[in-house]
């Protein structure tokens, strides 16, 4: 019995990946490499590995209606992130703030938050945000897999389905003339949520989305636009650990 269950574990371990799921990810390998080009290449990708802050205006949609806002993001990939927004909301200003560090949460000053739940969707959102800067795909542990061509914003559009074991699929999609990223789809407790760029800018040999829109369950509820990027050196860690 014991021999028998050994060889049939053995066999199990040898067989190869089928020829189809093989060319398949060679398909969606041939992808992520024409993106991370498309993108600014590596070595400008690479500058994602240093903190990064971005500062944005836009408007986002609440109980209210839709509210105008600016927002200073600061995050090291895929670990933390820091947020400061403020809304106009009925002409009022509305300050929020947001401080992640990996494992407690504090939402303006309250805090720390370690419910599991609340915990892994932040951490599940910095890992999304952590692979559409396309150069930890080059790790073969991920498993990669073309999806059906869709249009998104009245162009087609290729996907790429990220998989991971213990971590969430990640759907990836890239222009398909110019190979760049248009739109990632993650799926939240809450339901599907994407997250969609356009009017790309360069910036030392990065190419970046100037704007930003998110999608709940089909609907939008944020529209970004970006008005200042860049890497940073080093980040006080305190930034992450509670509102100012």
């Amino acid at each position: 019995m014991t021999t028998r269950a050994f060889t049939v574990l053995s066999f199990l371990i040898v067989v190869p990946i089928p020829p189809s799921r093989a060319a398949d990810q060679a398909d969606a390998r041939m992808i992520i490499d024409q993106a991370i080009e498309a993108m600014g290449g590596r070595e400008a990708l690479a500058q994602y590995q240093k903190p990064v802050q971005y500062e944005y205006k836009g408007k986002a949609l609440g109980g209210s209606g839709w509210a105008d806002l600016t927002m200073k993001v600061t995050a090291v990939l895929p670990e933390k992130f820091a947020t400061e927004q403020e809304s106009l909301i009925r002409g009022k200003k509305a300050p929020f703030a947001i401080q992640f560090n990996g494992k407690e949460i504090w939402t303006n000053g309250a805090g720390p938050i370690t419910d599991a739940t609340r915990v892994a969707g932040y951490r599940d959102k910095l890992y999304a945000e952590w692979l559409a800067t396309l150069l930890p795909l080059d790790d073969r542990a991920f498993q990669l897999a073309t999806m059906d061509e869709t249009m998104i914003g009245g162009r087609s559009a290729l996907g790429v389905k990220v998989s991971h074991a213990d971590r969430p699929d990640v759907r990836l999609y890239f222009d398909k003339v110019n190979f760049t990223l248009v739109k990632f789809s993650r799926q939240m407790q809450a339901g599907e949520f994407d997250e969609t760029y356009d009017d790309f800018a360069e910036l030392d040999g990065l190419v970046y989305p100037k704007k930003i829109s998110y999608i709940a369950k089909g609907n939008k509820i944020v529209e970004l636009e970006v008005t200042e990027l860049k890497f940073l050196d080093s980040v006080d860690d305190a930034i992450f650990e509670k509102s100012k």
